[in-house]
């Protein structure tokens, strides 16, 4: 992503008001919108690439092809007649199924008639915008998803950051990207009372609800929402939880990182009970899942993603657990790979066996999807894996029951809350703005978007 120069620009000495347009884009240097190359009329930003245009022209643009003109980035959301963090106005595209030129501004359908924009109107010797006229409306029944006040606020504390920056001189490049971690607990790891300052939301998603609310608040100072996988009351199975809409609902309150933690068998017998596991592989056994953010329907993004699984968790994250295990003096294995299998049942012995021969290292029923749809969104995704038993592949120990996970876990559940309250303030201390826009840039890539 370009970076976008900042500038407050004050208030002329014969009285005339602060103006919106007190932001300058790198690749404009004379301040002049990309596509018409006139000055700019209502100034407006793309929500992934904060690029600025004309509101008019780059809407038109849309109409064509939803992607940024400049860094080729898809966007779904323009932000216009910007004037402060509190008071813009946001104009959020209709997916396009079909070759149409309708949009959704405030719930409301409608559609522009064809106007002159870019080189038509220097062609009839026109420079300004076209005018706000020609607008056909029609009424929807139904309105798009509605994202969350807090992803809007995050994007433009952005926009007020560099201002900032720009204003202190300091470069646009040294603005860091916020941190809020997500935190997805597992079976006996969702304690909410983990968070200071907390408070409750519901909310939906484009594949439905989540597990349960997402409980916001604070660890040590740094933003946290916790969500618990299978319900605050334990009631979702593991084949039936909702881990798209978890992973969406996460994403969209604003979290760039998130922290699960998971109970699991082991199939090592270096791994012992009580052991803390911060995995770097996965091997897929689940059959009844959906795996993909990109399923096709009208509500979900568009196209077909590919996303690449070769490093699937977030190897810097991972990194902080590892040190900050080892600080605390945690027994912890630094890699392994987990099995995920559908569940609920356990393996039985020939499978648990299998397993060690195809080189897991220990066993759960979660890991897949979440990790897959961690990247697809483009988050810093890391586990702690806490082995409560050995499965059943070991002779002469007693296979793996509910009693004795249970016992295990409630023996040593402290150790992944303490690595967990002790990473979140080194995480905020780290600088993650170029792995969150590696990260959210090679889930953009991986996207094969329809033919028009």
């Amino acid at each position: 992503m370009s970076a976008v120069k900042v500038a407050l620009q004050h208030a002329q000495k014969n009285g005339r008001r602060k103006t919106s347009e007190a932001m300058s884009v790198e690749v404009s240097p004379d301040s002049k919108c990309p596509i018409c190359l006139d000055g700019f009329h209502n100034v407006s930003y793309l929500d992934r690439c904060l690029h600025k245009f004309c509101f008019r022209c780059i809407l038109e643009w849309s109409k064509n092809k939803a992607e940024c003109p400049l860094c080729k980035q898809p966007f779904n959301t323009i932000y216009h007649s910007i004037k402060s963090e509190q008071d813009f106005q946001k104009y959020e595209l209709k997916q396009q199924v079909e070759n149409s030129s309708f949009g959704y501004f405030e719930g409301v359908r409608f559609r522009y008639r064809t106007t002159l924009t870019g080189v038509h109107r220097q062609m009839r010797g026109r420079t300004s915008p076209p005018p706000d006229n020609g607008v056909m409306f029609e009424a929807s029944a139904h309105p798009p998803f509605q994202r969350q006040d807090r992803y809007i606020r995050r994007m433009m504390a952005r926009l007020a950051a560099r201002r900032r920056a720009e204003s202190e001189g300091r470069t646009v490049n040294n603005v860091r990207e916020q941190e809020m971690i997500g935190i997805i607990g597992g079976s006996g790891l969702d304690d909410p009372d983990i968070l200071e300052g907390r408070t409750e939301r519901y909310v939906d998603t484009p594949y439905g609800k989540p597990s349960d609310a997402l409980i916001l608040g604070k660890i040590k100072n740094v933003e946290c929402v916790l969500l618990a996988r299978h319900g605050r009351q334990h009631t979702i199975m593991p084949s039936n939880v909702n881990y798209r809409a978890n992973i969406w609902a996460l994403r969209e309150e604003g979290c760039t990182h998130l922290l699960v933690t998971t109970a699991c068998g082991s199939l090592r017998e270096e791994i012992q009970p009580g052991d803390i596991v911060i995995i770097d592989q996965f091997i897929d056994r689940t059959t009844k899942r959906h795996q993909t953010l990109y399923d096709g329907q009208p509500s979900s993004p568009p196209g077909v993603c590919h996303i690449p699984m070769a490093e699937p968790f977030c190897s810097r994250t991972r990194e902080v657990l590892v040190e900050v295990a080892r600080s605390l003096g945690v027994k912890c294995h630094h890699r392994g790979t987990m099995l995920t299998i559908e569940g609920p049942r356990f393996s039985s012995r020939a499978e648990s066996l299998m397993f060690r021969q195809w080189g897991a290292d220990v066993i759960n029923m979660t890991t897949v999807p979440e990790v897959v749809l961690a990247k697809e969104a483009g988050l810093c995704y890391a586990s702690i894996a806490m082995a409560t038993d050995y499965d059943c592949w070991k002779e002469h120990e007693e296979a793996v029951c509910v009693d004795n996970v249970l016992k295990t876990m409630k023996e040593n559940a402290n150790k992944a809350s303490s690595i967990l309250l002790t990473a979140i303030p080194h995480i905020s201390q780290v600088d993650w703005t170029q792995t969150i826009r590696t990260l959210k840039s090679m889930a953009q890539s991986s996207v094969m978007l329809p033919k028009h």
